[in-house]
């Protein structure tokens, strides 16, 4: 059977929602509060954001939207909604001072940043240049200050809340995306993840090709009650394919602060610069590389070295730990 080759997020949310539209999507679990949605509400939130940006109320004329907030459900919706519009999507770690934030808003010309209340101080902080623009009367425009958009935040004048923005979109029926907005290329749009330490960017085409590499090499078949244990953060790559991208693949659950981990989950252990290291069925793997050069291993599990027969001077001495300062010796493992 052949298979279309999916070539932009558009399409994977468009076409994987039909088999998987049945399945959990996402459990939230904190406290005594538990919510499971489903992909068919997944994908009906996703395109009330769609509807909601391209609505007159939001004008985000040059495509270029940031967000700065912990890995949650609002996230992703509206990741991936930008990603639909074909929105290049600056993404701040968590570790950005509101001086980069400031200087990477002026560069881009950011139009529009979604942002949780834990980051509307350095959020705050970063436009503050905004109280200068009457000294300089010459570089005020009406583009000039973004539009912030708080996921918590409903009574805050200065900011647009999230909900009534959602609200907005799932009120509009019958919505067609714009000709424009077919014609443009998605594959070519990009990701930007900022972090004080520089910049990395990939495109939409580069971000599917690497989350079908991971696929075709992780070899995870749908089972029924697999899920992605969710990390505080979306700062890198591969945290955003593994919890966002590979989970509409496989129609996966992606779990918010699951404390019983199955062995049949997928955990992400550690992620540094330029890799990632994941479990899967207590299995440990590493992903590294970036863009075509990326490249998956499944990591061997630390042997426990103990009963050594330490030869030395032609004498033989049984010990169960090993001497560092000792120099010259010859290890033999002892026993089974």
């Amino acid at each position: 059977m052949y298979l279309k080759k999916i070539e932009n997020i558009k399409e994977l949310v468009n076409e994987k929602y039909l088999s998987n539209k049945n399945k959990t999507a996402v459990t939230i679990n904190k406290q005594n509060y538990v919510r499971n949605i489903n992909y068919y509400n997944y994908k009906f939130d996703i395109y009330s954001m769609v509807r909601a940006l391209t609505d007159k109320k939001i004008n985000i004329n040059n495509n270029i939207i940031a967000i700065m907030s912990e890995n949650r459900y609002e996230w992703l919706i509206t990741y991936l909604a930008n990603s639909i519009l074909g929105n290049n999507i600056i993404i701040f770690n968590k570790n950005c001072s509101s001086s980069i934030i400031e200087k990477t808003i002026k560069k881009l010309k950011i139009n529009t940043i979604f942002f949780s209340e834990k980051y509307k101080d350095v959020i705050n902080e970063a436009l503050k240049f905004e109280l200068n623009l009457k000294q300089n009367p010459k570089k005020k425009n009406k583009n000039t200050k973004p539009n912030l958009i708080n996921f918590d935040s409903i009574n805050n004048p200065n900011n647009i809340s999230y909900e009534k923005l959602m609200n907005t979109g799932r009120y509009i029926e019958n919505y067609t995306i714009d000709n424009k907005l077919i014609n443009k290329k998605l594959n070519n749009t990009e990701t930007i993840f900022v972090t004080k330490e520089g910049k990395k960017q990939i495109s939409q085409k580069e971000l599917l090709d690497t989350t079908i590499k991971i696929k075709e090499n992780l070899r995870i078949f749908n089972k029924k009650n697999k899920s992605v244990n969710a990390t505080d953060n979306i700062g890198s790559i591969y945290e955003l394919i593994l919890q966002c991208i590979l989970p509409y693949y496989y129609g996966i659950n992606t779990y918010y602060y699951n404390d019983n981990i199955k062995k049949t989950d997928i955990s992400i252990q550690n992620v540094m610069k330029d890799e990632l290291i994941f479990t899967y069925k207590n299995k440990s793997y590493k992903i590294e590389g970036l863009k075509e050069n990326m490249a998956l291993t499944k990591l061997a599990k630390k042997k426990k070295f103990s009963n050594f027969i330490i030869i030395k001077n032609k004498k033989s001495i049984i010990r169960n730990e090993l001497d560092n300062k000792t120099k010259d010796l010859v290890l033999i493992k002892a026993g089974k």
